[in-house]
């Protein structure tokens, strides 16, 4: 009884650390090769283990990129709730999310995995459910900002939170898309300024 609770203790982290080094493995690969050139055995090769490994912890690639999405969202919201709690207002929380939304730079393997996602998720259910779910959690993430902007009589315009969450991602979406592919005329400071600007005029404060 004592041995078997000892094996349970030590495997649980080690099988923790085999997933997260299959999550960082399929990331890397996912950014750049894309989803659709991305094999096991390329996730297994960067991972330091055998394909047949790798299923034993994900049923399948789909499974991992399911996996995936929730993981890089959990490290991002988890960083990012961090430095909105140094922030002494509303107004610095929105634009201290705003500034985390930018893609680092061209490539961002963040917002390379975005890009995969949205174009394989009208293809799977249990995707697109995790896509949906993610989404729905920054836009509540941005709409808590506006209230307490609002309540704090930060943000003077009087417009519904949510609908202005929403558009609010929808700008930061489309944006991000133009920094992350490297298109002509984007990059991260303007992006900054553009969503920046707008959310001060949607919600009513000087940028």
């Amino acid at each position: 009884m004592g041995y078997g609770a000892k094996v349970t203790r030590t495997s649980r982290p080690r099988s923790a650390e085999r997933r997260r080094r299959v999550l960082e493995a399929a990331l890397e690969a996912i950014t750049e090769r894309g989803i659709p050139d991305t094999r096991m055995t390329d996730i297994a090769e960067r991972a330091g283990m055998s394909p047949g490994h790798v299923l034993y912890y994900f049923r399948s690639k789909a499974h991992i990129l399911t996996e995936l999405l929730q993981w890089n969202e959990d490290r991002f919201h988890a960083q990012l709730q961090a430095d909105l709690g140094r922030a002494k207002t509303a107004r610095q929380r929105l634009i201290r999310l705003i500034k985390a939304s930018v893609p680092e730079r061209p490539g961002d393997p963040h917002w390379l995995l975005w890009l995969e996602v949205w174009a394989m998720a009208p293809h799977d259910r249990e995707l697109l459910q995790n896509q949906d779910l993610q989404e729905g959690r920054f836009r509540e993430l941005i709409a808590v900002v506006i209230r307490d902007g609002q309540t704090a009589g930060e943000f003077w315009r009087d417009v519904d939170a949510e609908e202005a969450a929403v558009r609010l991602s929808a700008l930061i979406d489309g944006l991000a898309i133009q920094v992350a592919t490297g298109a002509d005329g984007m990059d991260r400071r303007k992006m900054t300024r553009l969503v920046t600007a707008d959310a001060a005029s949607l919600l009513g404060f000087v940028p």
